[in-house]
């Protein structure tokens, strides 16, 4: 009887022991790597709303590793590269004054002969509107901060948000029309503050899957002295990842 009790001792001292070594497996820290790669655009506010901005949609891939250091959470930094080209248009107009018509006196002498000629022109306000455009061309890499949280997992599906920011260094070019609009200031420093959804189908160590993400420019590269500028950044694009 002494026997079974410690067989039985022994066998749920080993049952805990291996629960506890799954458990220890399962929250093992893992390391892995993905690739980005998309499309990105922004929405620019005015102040004051002194013309437009018009941004194309521009190429927008990043290169990252994560640590996961439990089952929901992660961190992840890497490399990042976009470029962006957006279009600063004013509507302009000039005015000119332009000879609608005029008057010919003769001047005479006692003798009735034309000494001298007066014309008197009358003249008209015209005003030409016409559109001007500066384009700003900025190509940057980051360094992109990411906390990682996985939302749910079903079969092989899963879920997660990521929310960080980007550190941005810049490269920019502007080409200004010859009036009607200011010199920016250029930085080849900026901020963004970002938040990407996620959603990935897993086969094995690699998963694929799609992502949005929406944020903020809390430091942008131009800057103008006639209004400032807000813009808030969007894109989508598909990634895949490895987890080793």
């Amino acid at each position: 009887k002494i026997d079974s009790t410690a067989k039985i001792a022994t066998e749920i001292a080993t049952n805990s022991t291996s629960e506890l070594k799954d458990e220890k497996q399962e929250f093992k820290a893992k390391w892995g790597i993905s690739l980005y790669g998309g499309i990105a655009n922004g929405i620019n506010v005015l102040t004051p709303p002194n013309g437009m901005f018009y941004e194309n949609f521009g190429p927008s891939l990043s290169l990252e590793t994560d640590y996961q250091f439990n089952k929901k959470m992660s961190v992840s930094t890497g490399i990042s590269y976009d470029k962006r080209n957006d279009l600063y248009s004013k509507d302009l107009f000039q005015v000119d004054s332009v000879v609608s018509n005029f008057t010919m006196q003769f001047v005479t002498d006692s003798m009735n002969v034309v000494i001298d000629t007066i014309f008197t022109y009358y003249y008209s306000m015209d005003t030409t509107y016409f559109i001007r455009t500066q384009s700003v061309t900025s190509t940057s890499f980051s360094l992109p901060l990411f906390f990682n949280y996985e939302l749910f997992t079903k079969n092989n599906w899963s879920g997660a948000v990521s929310a960080g920011v980007r550190i941005n260094f810049f490269k920019t070019s502007v080409t200004t029309p010859s009036t009607g609009f200011s010199e920016p200031t250029l930085s080849s420093f900026g901020v963004q503050s970002f938040i990407r959804p996620q959603l990935k189908y897993n086969f094995g160590k690699i998963g694929i899957g799609i992502y949005g993400s929406f944020g903020l420019d809390i430091k942008q590269p131009v800057k103008w002295t006639d209004f400032s500028r807000q813009r808030w950044n969007y894109g989508t694009g598909f990634f895949m990842t490895y987890k080793f």
